[in-house]
């Protein structure tokens, strides 16, 4: 089952893998997406039920709503809701034109919709005439699977393009679709391994996947490498920049491979990812699990940051001027029980900062700005030994200004504000029924 492998709970995905090396494990995170993405302009879409997320619970979802959340402007709002559906991938396209979110309905319908952010901001000064939340028939609906499994999504940075990564029958494919012809029309399927997101290169017209290319053994086990390609939509040409990227497998049947996160720079010329250094190696201890970066035309390599033998990266987001990268490690730790320890952590240049940790709990970071990181931090609650899912939540929406180490909770107010949007709500459908009122009154006194 599907759902044995994947627990998506409040649009999160977590997948854990095990590596073991000749005769010592290397348990991994691999990496998980935070279904939320950042507008230039500092709007934060994400899915749940409140924000930022609802206590999950087992075989529970609330990702029947698109929520928007602006730190700066004080604002949060739902944008659409549809209770028969459940959303994730959320994606902003930003252009000159238009402002366009993208996102997955019940993982096999992708959704467009036209935002502006200023009528946005009206209809929330005021409420009384507001026409939030929408629902899916103010969206258009772009592509719908019949068979496949939709996962994550990603526009091309000229919106031309809108690449998805598709499952079927345990195969995974990047299918591409051209936008702006009438019908929409798949103009490429590449074959990948299971992504974590969807990157495009900064001209909008090559994306880049990663396939399996061969095993190294190393004791007893195999390690399964793979490459990092550059596949042009346009020509099909197709270009290795990476050989030796390694493809965790996932449980339990461990027949999914997962590179590491990938991001690309802003300025285009640089990609991020995590790998191993050396191929084929003679002995485990020749392994350098790290951080690197690859020039996308010299494909110059650089070892950015090694970590530590058991050690996972598991979240990836390069600021908005490719000054600083922000990411978060993973590692099982032993005492009484054992615990899951995850960190984040900012690199500018060659400085390493550590910004939070958490025990047995998870950390999402999100750019607004060059020096403003926005970052979810909660820890599950577990009801017995046996229990495999959260069933309780301590969350904070921490955002935190890298350079001066200010940080505030924002949780608080984004409860104050959907509680606010409640009372709308509520405010509205009662002057929905007065009118109603006045109109039925006013039509007895004409006869």
């Amino acid at each position: 089952m599907r759902a044995q492998k994947r627990c998506v709970t409040c649009g999160l995905v977590l997948l854990t893998a095990t590596i073991t090396l000749s005769s010592c494990s290397l348990p991994s995170v691999v990496p998980t997406a935070l279904w939320a993405d950042v507008h230039p302009q500092g709007w934060v879409v994400f899915t749940g039920a409140r924000p930022p997320f609802p206590p999950p619970t087992a075989q529970s979802y609330y990702d029947d709503k698109l929520l928007l959340f602006h730190p700066y402007l004080g604002i949060t709002a739902t944008l659409l809701e549809d209770p028969r559906e459940s959303f994730s991938s959320p994606r902003w396209l930003a252009t000159p034109d238009v402002d366009e979110l993208f996102w997955v309905a019940s993982q096999q319908k992708i959704y467009a919709m036209a935002v502006s952010f200023a009528e946005i901001e009206r209809i929330i000064s005021e409420p009384l005439q507001s026409t939030l939340p929408l629902s899916l028939q103010d969206a258009r609906l772009l592509w719908a699977e019949e068979s496949g499994v939709i996962h994550s999504l990603a526009p091309s940075p000229d919106g031309r393009f809108l690449a998805f990564l598709r499952e079927e029958s345990g195969q995974f494919t990047v299918v591409v679709l051209d936008t702006e012809s009438t019908p929409v029309q798949k103009v490429a399927e590449l074959s990948t391994v299971w992504l974590p997101q969807i990157v495009w290169d900064s001209f909008g017209k090559s994306v880049f996947v990663v396939r399996e290319a061969r095993d190294v053994t190393v004791g007893n086990s195999k390690l399964h490498v793979g490459e990092i390609i550059s596949h042009e939509i346009a020509t099909g040409h197709e270009r290795t920049l990476v050989d030796d990227i390694v493809s965790y497998r996932t449980p339990p049947q461990g027949s999914e491979a997962a590179p590491g996160p990938l991001a690309l720079s802003p300025d285009g010329q640089t990609l991020y990812y995590t790998t191993l250094l050396a191929l084929p190696p003679r002995t485990a201890q020749e392994f350098r699990l790290g951080l690197y970066s690859v020039e996308l035309v010299s494909g110059a390599r650089r070892l950015l940051v090694e970590l530590s033998p058991g050690e996972a990266l598991q979240e990836l987001a390069v600021a908005p001027g490719g000054r600083r990268l922000a990411f978060t490690t993973t590692s099982l730790r032993l005492g009484v029980t054992w615990s899951l320890h995850s960190a984040l952590t900012v690199l500018e240049g060659t400085q390493v900062r550590q910004l939070a940790q958490q025990t047995n709990g998870w950390l999402f970071p999100l750019w607004l700005d060059d020096t403003h990181l926005a970052y979810v931090q909660f820890a599950p609650e577990h009801s017995g030994d046996s229990e495999q899912l959260p069933t309780g939540v301590r969350p904070a929406l921490w955002v935190q200004d890298v350079e001066t180490h200010e940080r505030s909770n924002y949780l608080p107010m984004l409860a104050m504000q959907m509680q606010l949007d409640s009372l709308r709500a509520a405010v509205r459908r009662l002057q929905e029924r007065i009118e109603a009122l006045e109109k039925a009154v006013q039509e007895l006194q004409a006869r």
